[in-house]
């Protein structure tokens, strides 16, 4: 008993004293050895398999301390380096457990390890690590015959359960792992995972959509392009064939996507593609023809929806519920590119000159053509001195000149939008007397309050009708009465003259007289065309 005292006295005595001596050198190195071993905890969990071996080592040299079986000037320090050891590489594993640092305490918290990690090539051989295994289950991968729905739901499932699988063996496992990490930032191993997802061929857009977004960020497009095109070489699938063909440039993207819906117009998640190509996000400022191919493209994406078409594309039901109500968000939006709102029209200013033709067009135009149905070529309008903000381009005239003679016919107008496509032609038939009649009642219409004055100039019962009178190409007859009595009178007026249309004939007097009896007057036009204005009341004042 006094031996084993005394053994344990020498022990203590002996690792009091090593401490001393060795416990920097032994702390440091220690230290050192727990940050190595976390920056490679990609590859393997070194920090555990170390803080094990750590840990045999300081209980076999602490016995063999205790009965003098090892020299205590030799197991001391060993003992103390054992234990530094194992305080720091077990408190990182217990740590990387804890926080489910995949790769690493360190890596976690700050991203200069993460990058040093990466230019180390440590986590491309995790990725590798990773592939190797799904190459290991490549046999079962053939057997996982499930449809997507079936991975879809297990997918779901866990969703509800929240946290990472450790051990993932089937693509719901995989995606569902990706989805964590990338949701949670760590992006390296979200690549991984939707690498190794991609190894099973399933054919769902959402997975790879999100992977290829990924890509981007990390590769670029054309690093985005080369990877996708790989996983569609190695596992076939319109998933991926859609997917990749979404990572080309502008214009080459979408002929490529309109081939697709060429040889596969069922495709319900394809025209959503199609779709997003013309919407305000893409394009900002849109023309109308952008506006028509966005909507066109949502009705057809949207009749997917009523018998479940667009279900089997996804795993992730979510996902398709957001685009759902997107679309619908957006249709809404867009409303009714139909109407004749969204028509040129074309009006016509009598002068005593000729006719001009006021243009007015649905959305911003970079240029306006007209010609007179027959003739060759179009002639164009010319541009104002004022820059349209909407095109960043001068603005063009939006009005031509008919010569007094022109003949009547049909008028032919086109113009280029803001992305300088052609639109058009419109026709609008043109009579030079239909065109008088039409824009003198319109300034009948906006000035009915001229249309009788009394007693101008203080010339006592005097009635004018001046303005009737120049505008009368728009009038058929004139009918009035006297205060509240029928309307039993009419105006006397000089034929119209299409071709000097404002001009009254020599002689003419526009007025006729009243009693002091009169107060009011009632007047109802009954304009060419055979409709009736209101009856207007004209007070003397």
């Amino acid at each position: 008993m006094s031996d084993a005292f005394s053994g344990g006295a020498t022990a203590a005595t002996a690792l009091r004293a090593s401490l001393f001596r060795s416990g920097r050198w032994a702390g440091g190195i220690a230290a050192v050895g727990g940050f190595v071993s976390d920056v490679l905890q990609p590859i393997a969990p070194f920090a555990a398999w170390i803080a094990i071996a750590a840990a045999i080592a300081a209980v076999l040299l602490a016995v063999g301390l205790l009965f003098k079986a090892i020299a205590a000037d030799r197991a001391g320090p060993a003992l103390v380096f054992a234990v530094a050891t194992l305080a720091v590489t077990g408190g990182l594993w217990a740590t990387q457990r804890a926080t489910a640092a995949e790769n690493g305490v360190f890596a976690d918290l700050i991203p200069a390890i993460a990058q040093i990690q990466q230019s180390l090539g440590i986590i491309q051989q995790k990725i590798e690590k990773i592939e190797a295994k799904v190459d290991d289950i490549g046999a079962k991968t053939d057997e996982i015959a499930e449809s997507v729905a079936a991975i879809a739901e297990a997918f779901a499932n866990l969703g509800k359960q929240g946290g990472l699988i450790a051990e993932p063996s089937r693509p719901e496992e995989f995606y569902h792992n990706a989805r964590i990490h990338e949701l949670g930032g760590d992006m390296v191993n979200a690549r991984a995972a939707y690498l190794a997802f991609a190894r099973f061929g399933v054919d769902a857009i959402d997975p790879y959509l999100r992977l290829a977004t990924l890509l981007r960020v990390q590769d670029g497009r054309a690093g985005a392009r080369e990877v996708i095109g790989e996983l569609g070489r190695q596992k076939p699938s319109t998933a991926l064939e859609l997917i990749h063909l979404l990572q080309f440039d502008d214009a080459q993207r979408i002929e490529k996507l309109v081939a697709f819906l060429k040889a596969h117009p069922e495709h319900g998640p394809a025209w959503k593609f199609f779709a997003d190509e013309y919407s305000e996000d893409k394009l900002g400022q849109r023309s109308l023809a952008d506006k028509r191919s966005e909507g066109e493209a949502l009705d057809k994406f949207l009749a997917f929806e009523p018998d479940g078409r667009l279900v089997p594309y996804f795993v992730d039901h979510s996902l398709l519920d957001d685009w759902l109500q997107d679309a619908k968000r957006r249709k809404t939006a867009l409303g009714d590119l139909g109407g004749a709102s969204f028509q040129p029209t074309l009006q016509f200013m009598p002068g005593n000159q000729g006719i001009t033709a006021v243009i007015s067009l649905p959305e911003p135009a970079t240029a306006i053509f007209w010609r007179m149905a027959g003739e060759a070529e179009f002639r164009n309008t010319g541009l104002t001195e004022s820059v349209d903000q909407r095109t960043g381009k001068p603005a063009p005239r939006p009005n031509f000149e008919l010569t007094k003679d022109t003949k009547s016919g049909t008028i032919e107008i086109k113009y280029a939008d803001l992305r300088g496509r052609e639109v058009g032609p419109f026709s609008f038939p043109f009579d030079p007397a239909i065109a008088v009649r039409n824009a003198q009642r319109m300034m009948l219409e906006q000035s009915w309050t001229s249309w009788l004055v009394f007693d101008a100039s203080g010339f006592r019962g005097n009635v004018y009708f001046s303005q009737i009178a120049s505008l009368r190409c728009a009038v058929k007859a004139v009918r009035y009465g006297l205060n509240d009595g029928p309307l039993d009178k009419s105006i006397e007026l000089p034929p119209c003259d299409v071709a000097d249309p404002y001009a009254l004939p020599d002689g003419f007097l526009p007025y006729f007289k009243v009693g002091e009896e009169v107060k009011s007057i009632r007047l109802q036009i009954d304009w060419a065309d055979g409709t009736q204005s209101e009856v207007k009341t004209f007070n003397r004042g």
